[in-house]
């Protein structure tokens, strides 16, 4: 039970940093645990996921004759 009123907490100040944020604030106060979870999103590993298997599946090649100044 108290975990699932920690999660509950912890998303609180999540929404509220969010609304800090949206109101415009330029420094807010909060613990490391709040400011990393504020970045812990689905949809940021997913964008994440995606970009680095692109990234790795584009082919590289070194250019043939580079031109140094």
């Amino acid at each position: 039970m108290l975990s699932v009123a920690m999660d509950y907490i912890r998303t609180l100040i999540s929404t509220q940093l969010c609304i800090t944020t949206l109101l415009s604030a330029h420094i807010v106060t909060t613990s490391l645990d709040v400011y990393k979870d504020a970045f812990d999103h689905p949809y940021t590993a997913k964008g994440l996921k995606l970009f680095s298997d692109d990234w790795h599946a584009t082919p590289y090649e070194a250019p043939k004759n580079p031109q140094l100044p």
